[in-house]
């Protein structure tokens, strides 16, 4: 025995269907996109290390790198104070940050030396336009000198 359905019905059975598969569709972006969203965006930055000098107690270690943030910014040079078994990582100096004018000028931009466990001294060329220039971090204190 056939059972009879109404169009109507029928039409309603076939919209719920496509209904419920455009959500899921929906759903499924929605999902893709957060997480997209979620995800931390890659540093287009690179550090690459010039010196590394350790404190008198071995307690800390100042490292002065290169930080090239790609074609449209200069690349400048960059102190950073760490634990003496912290690593660099990615992001930008924590002491100070630099760049050469367009004259430059001759010798080194950026010298750092350690005057006791707590005392760094930084000494750069008058070229060096300074972006950033910390006291201190944590207990270390920062001293800075230009040179002529």
């Amino acid at each position: 025995m056939r059972v009879w359905k109404h169009p109507l019905a029928v039409h309603l059975a076939k919209l719920a269907t496509v209904g419920l598969g455009a959500v899921l569709v929906l759903v499924a972006l929605s999902v893709v996109l957060f997480w997209l969203v979620a995800q931390p965006l890659p540093t287009l930055c690179a550090n690459t290390v010039v010196a590394e000098s350790p404190s008198p107690d071995g307690r800390w270690k100042a490292l002065v790198f290169e930080r090239d943030c790609g074609a449209t910014t200069r690349a400048s040079l960059q102190v950073s104070v760490l634990p003496a078994g912290g690593a660099l990582g990615d992001e930008g100096g924590n002491v100070f940050a630099g760049e050469l004018a367009e004259s430059g000028g001759g010798g080194a931009p950026l010298g750092m030396r350690w005057l006791g466990p707590d005392l760094l001294q930084l000494s750069h060329s008058p070229h060096l336009k300074v972006i950033r220039a910390e006291a201190a971090v944590g207990s270390v204190r920062i001293a800075r000198a230009v040179e002529s």
